[in-house]
């Protein structure tokens, strides 16, 4: 399942860590992304050799090998935790755990943050319950310094540790607090041992502000501020379809805490910890404001445990029915997503580098056979630039980045962005200083209705622009090497063909918005594209270097006639062209 292709977040990640590979700086300017920087620095990782679509191979299978250790301190806190029930009993526990965590439903087979947490957040509960406070808070810090919610996972160890400390009789009272004070105080100072380290590296590099605004401001601002709703409900369907169970099982077993005073007192600090372990991670999952599913990842080991935490306590026997009937609800409460039907695809090398099709690989590899400097992409997200290697010349890479979104879409993902008439007055300041050389246009998802009206300065870089090459829905401009401007409002040229009893007419000229008006006039007989129920259909195809219209002849004389060609892009330019038949 680790072949399945890289989804947004992972892109840029790569594309971070590019840039720190070729020396730009932590937090840079137009540094988007707001995770912590050990995020970037394991993609970095990656990089060690040649940068382009065969690292994704290789954080692929760093993954797995990183989630095969996962699962095995899973497995660990298991036998921990239930330490009654015996081996097999605990792998059983450790297969359900595996039946989420690489479920396509939470994406927990990709190499996304949220699967990078798991490892050191499972490290700290096992060496905490092990009475090795500093060392889990150390964990639990470096955890933070991938995502930063995590920090409230130190909140069922400070709980544990004050109930525990409390309820000491032979000590005074007095006492007691200071050994908790110490306590806290300590495990803080581990906490915020890596967070130290990366500090001082900021400060050295110049850059701790950058650091501090992206880490720690911005991401309290867009995480605290916002809550997507909609993709609330969009997820929580098919999360809820397929883990049912568990949430009742868990809610059982926060309740359960109340009745189940006659346990001993190691079974009761152990249960009083899954309950407050549960609980935060679940509190921890909602500041991510989007609720996409994947956030969920942090919560399955804590939904996992605390489900058996309270079937156990139904039974003192040693059976194994409650594992293997909840192994079985998994199996068959799997739901499909689009992933599922991606990882059929796995031996492409495609299907692991980008969910469309060779056009961006083709892409990446031209303008690295090209020695493209100067490139400019305009996209949804960085793949073109970490595969081709090329860094970029204008520091803001995501179209949303300078595109009003709020204007595109009703989701508000990136409603907290401002600025974006500024940045495309950079870009255009940079097209009139040539340091534009090379625009890549994706149009696989880049090119929407709604984005038209704030695109019109796209085509105003491209004037000096010529077509250099196209793969599919990926348009490749170079700068024109004269001075003779081709594209003012003419056609350049047409190639006209007569056909069974249909003109041809094939007319190049470079776009990046397709015509949406089209008038064909011979000798006062008209044509239109689109039909409207006046003027005489014609059909019309379309890409980024040609227009092909197909009009019904009029009449069987033909040869000779004068023509004219009026077209209306997206974006209000008009084009017009003159031939004969």
């Amino acid at each position: 399942m680790f072949f399945k292709p890289l989804i947004f977040d992972e892109n840029v990640y790569f594309y971070y860590a590019w840039l720190l590979k070729t020396g730009e700086k932590f937090y840079s300017e137009g540094w988007f992304d707001d995770k912590g920087p050990l995020i970037y620095v394991i993609y970095l990782l990656s990089l060690l050799t040649k940068s382009n679509y065969t690292n994704v191979f290789v954080l692929k299978i760093y993954t797995l090998i990183y989630q095969y250790i996962t699962i095995l301190v899973f497995y660990r806190l298991s036998k921990m935790i239930f330490y009654k029930k015996g081996p097999v009993c605990n792998i059983l526990i450790t297969v359900s755990f595996i039946l989420l965590y690489t479920s396509s439903v939470f994406e927990g087979q990709y190499s996304n943050a949220d699967n990078f947490i798991l490892l050191p957040i499972l490290l700290a509960i096992l060496v905490f319950l092990k009475n090795k406070y500093n060392l889990s808070s150390l964990f639990i810090g470096i955890s933070f310094l991938i995502k930063q919610n995590t920090a409230l996972l130190v909140l069922p160890f400070i709980g544990l540790v004050t109930i525990e400390k409390l309820l000491i009789k032979d000590i005074q009272f007095n006492r007691r607090i200071f050994c908790i004070a110490k306590i806290y105080f300590t495990m803080f100072l581990s906490f915020l041992a890596p967070l130290s380290i990366f500090l001082i590296y900021m400060q050295i590099i110049g850059n701790q502000g950058a650091f501090l605004n992206n880490f720690l401001l911005d991401r309290i601002q867009s995480h605290l501020t916002f809550f997507n709703y909609e993709f609330f409900l969009r997820y929580y369907v098919p999360i809820v379809k397929q883990t049912y169970l568990f949430w009742i099982f868990s809610s059982l077993n926060v309740v359960s805490l109340y009745f189940y005073k006659s346990l001993k007192s190691r079974e009761r600090y152990l249960h009083i910890f899954v309950v407050m372990w549960f609980l935060s991670s679940l509190v921890s999952v909602i500041p991510g404001g989007n609720f996409f599913p994947h956030y969920f990842i942090v919560l399955l080991p804590a939904l996992v445990i605390s489900t058996y935490s309270f079937l156990f306590k139904i039974t003192d026997k040693r059976d194994l029915h409650f594992p293997i009937l909840l192994i079985f609800f998994l199996f068959f409460a799997q739901e499909k997503t689009i992933f599922d039907q991606l990882v059929l695809l796995s031996k492409n090398v495609n299907t692991y580098v980008t969910p469309y099709d060779n056009a961006v690989l083709k892409t990446a590899e031209y303008l690295q056979e090209n020695n493209a400097e100067g490139v400019f992409v305009y996209d949804y997200g960085p793949n073109i630039y970490t595969y081709s290697q090329v860094t970029p010349v204008f520091n803001y890479p995501f179209k949303f980045l300078y595109i009003d979104y709020s204007k595109v879409s009703s989701l508000g993902i990136y409603s907290t962005i401002k600025g974006e008439e500024e940045k495309q007055l950079l870009l255009k300041d940079l097209t009139r200083k040539s340091q534009i050389e090379w625009v890549v246009i994706s149009a696989y998802d880049s090119v929407s209705d709604k984005e038209i009206a704030q695109l019109e300065f796209l085509n105003d870089i491209l004037t000096n622009y010529e077509v250099a090459q196209t793969f599919d829905r990926m348009w490749i401009y170079k700068r024109s090497q004269t001075n003779d401007n081709k594209h003012t409002n003419n056609y350049s040229s047409a190639t006209v063909q007569t056909k069974d009893g249909y003109h041809i007419i094939k007319i190049a000229r470079s776009t990046l918005l397709p015509d949406v008006d089209v008038f064909l006039t011979c000798n006062g007989d008209t044509w239109h594209f689109p039909e409207n129920g006046i003027e005489y259909p014609m059909e019309a195809s379309q890409n980024a270097t040609q227009l092909v219209l197909t009009a019904r002849k009029r009449s069987e004389n033909t040869a000779g006639e004068d023509c004219k060609i009026v077209s209306k892009s997206m974006s209000g330019k008009i084009l017009e062209g003159a031939f004969k038949l």
